[in-house]
């Protein structure tokens, strides 16, 4: 029970730090330190919580957030790149 608390716990926490930090440039190194776990198990958590590598996990937030800034209509498209870190289409891929 404990293992599986604690994977929840570190999940939980990812989750938290992906969706506030996905603008910036992360690696896998980056993320595994601020978790305080190693890459393999940063990998591995990765796989069981989102079904999908980490770096596929950036790039579907990062997907996602420019799909939701480009649908509105309030500000022009050089304003609202920043906010999703986009500046061009190899930044999302």
């Amino acid at each position: 029970m404990h293992g599986d608390a604690e994977r929840a716990s570190v999940a939980v926490r990812l989750d938290a730090y992906l969706s506030a930090h996905f603008t910036e440039k992360l690696n896998a190194v980056k993320i595994a330190g601020y978790l305080a776990i190693g890459k393999t198990r940063l990998y591995k958590l990765s796989q069981q919580f989102y079904g999908r590598a980490i770096a596929e996990k950036m790039r579907n937030l990062r997907m996602e957030k420019t799909k939701e800034l480009l649908s509105g209509q309030s500000s022009s498209r050089y304003r609202r790149s920043p906010h999703c870190a986009v500046t061009t289409i190899t930044t999302i891929i």
